[in-house]
């Protein structure tokens, strides 16, 4: 306006004036549009080969959603590392368990965008030492995409949708981060690249089915690199229905059955890479050398169940290999341990679980207990650490490994305030019998003050 009034003012008091203004406008005008032309091609070249946002940004804030989760742990055990049986010495220690961002972006009414982004303080699988504890040069990468991918579908007009990127596959049920996982969880938590299809019915059915490449090696590809081909798929079936007569509006129940057809994708048999493996081999150019792979292909299967009335949930899982597991090591040092035995049983594993929800002066909480027992784990655990006093980097084995034979865990949560929980839980654990015929106990307690925003 001011632009108005100063023109209008020009104008009746100096004609010539404003007609040389005009000039200088109509200049300055084709001198920005050149300027224009010259920074839209420059922009056009630099973005050849870069990850560029071409979508309008206008109302940006009402199609994406941010979100995140800190776990903070406090561990006390009777072994070290704290839940394993390896050294009969108390321990104690901070972690960060696991910190998340999430981003969720609505493309449009049929595409939703998912990230999330972690930061894994434990290496939360069946190794127990934490990775902050761990040297930075080890490689092992502390920030990482956990998943990243596109759902399709639109349950408003279909049942079907897909999910396409990084993710966790549905073989198994279990919650992303439990204060002490179950051995059925090691067994069936499997992330990968993957595509998925899915259906969930109006009347309560639903399935999956799922391909993936996997990350495990075959004895017969390369030593030093994982499979580059689309070789292991699996589905899940299930029915979700509700007990209307019983518990109030939240009783419910869920059953699942699952398979995957080669289970050494699923994160306790992932192979394990290390930066000096086994014996002191150490990594080639083409990447870092497996300590592991498998002989043979092996399915597994699991199986769900759980039902909630009133203040009271109850659930059940098992998760077994469908054959011998057989495993071939890769360096000499390896083979020479007696550990890794060519054939190593069929592992299965099951937990029963138990919760009662109440008010803990005032606040909502929960308390939970666990039976864990698992079975044909021993020759597992012998070949994942050696015999007894076996020295593998400084470090000496006592044949007490990472497979529990049975394990009891009571656990407490309560809701401190908004989006704020603490949680307490403890175990107790029981090992196989290692060479000498020996077995040992161990023993751990975790507090989790857990954030969520």
């Amino acid at each position: 306006m001011n632009k108005t009034i100063i023109a209008a003012f020009v104008a009746a008091t100096l004609a010539s004036g404003a007609a040389f203004a005009g000039v200088v406008a109509h200049h300055k005008m084709v001198n920005d549009v050149a300027l224009h032309a010259r920074v839209s091609k420059a922009e056009t070249i630099l973005n050849q080969n870069s990850a560029v946002n071409t979508i309008s940004t206008h109302n940006w804030c009402s199609r994406i959603a941010f979100g995140g989760l800190l776990n903070l742990d406090a561990r006390w055990g009777d072994n070290y590392p704290i839940g394993s049986f390896q050294s009969g010495k108390g321990n104690t220690d901070f972690t960060i368990n696991n910190a998340n961002l999430f981003v969720d972006a609505k493309i449009n009414s049929w595409i939703k965008a998912h990230i999330n982004l972690v930061y894994l303080g434990d290496n939360e699988a069946y190794h127990s030492i934490s990775l902050d504890k761990i040297d930075t040069n080890a490689g092992d990468s502390r920030l990482s995409v956990d998943e990243v991918y596109v759902r399709m579908g639109n349950f408003a007009k279909s049942s079907f949708f897909g999910i396409l990127g990084k993710q966790y596959v549905p073989f198994g049920h279990y919650d992303r981060y439990p204060l002490i996982a179950p051995v059925t969880q090691w067994m069936s938590q499997t992330r990968a690249t993957a595509a998925n299809i899915g259906y969930v019915g109006s009347k309560g059915f639903y399935g999956n089915l799922y391909a993936l490449a996997g990350g495990t090696t075959k004895n017969n590809n390369s030593t030093t690199g994982r499979r580059t081909s689309v070789e292991n798929f699996g589905g899940k079936i299930g029915y979700f229905g509700t007990l209307h007569r019983q518990g109030g509006s939240n009783a419910h129940y869920d059953v699942n059955a699952s398979y995957l057809f080669n289970i050494y994708d699923s994160e306790l048999f992932a192979p394990l890479y290390s930066a000096s493996a086994v014996g002191g081999a150490v990594a080639t150019a083409a990447g870092r050398v497996p300590l592991m792979m498998y002989s043979r292909q092996a399915g597994g299967l699991a199986l769900h169940g759980d039902v909630t009335f009133g203040h009271w949930d109850f659930a059940g899982n098992f998760v077994t290999a469908l054959r011998s597991l057989q495993f071939t090591p890769t360096t000499a040092a390896t083979t020479a341990h007696p550990g890794w035995a060519a054939a190593n049983g069929r592992l299965w594993s099951m937990d029963v679980n138990a919760g009662y929800r109440l008010l803990t002066l005032g606040h909502q909480s929960r308390i939970g207990m666990r039976f864990e027992w698992t079975g044909n784990g021993s020759a597992f655990n012998n070949m994942m650490t050696g015999i007894a006093g076996t020295v593998v980097n400084g470090v000496t084995f006592s044949n007490y490994s990472i497979i529990p034979h049975n394990r009891f865990v009571a656990d407490y949560t309560v809701n401190l305030w908004h989006m704020t929980d603490a949680s307490f839980a403890y175990a107790h654990a029981s090992s196989y019998a290692n060479v000498n015929g020996n077995k040992k106990d161990s023993n751990m307690i975790i507090g989790r003050l857990s954030v969520r925003f």
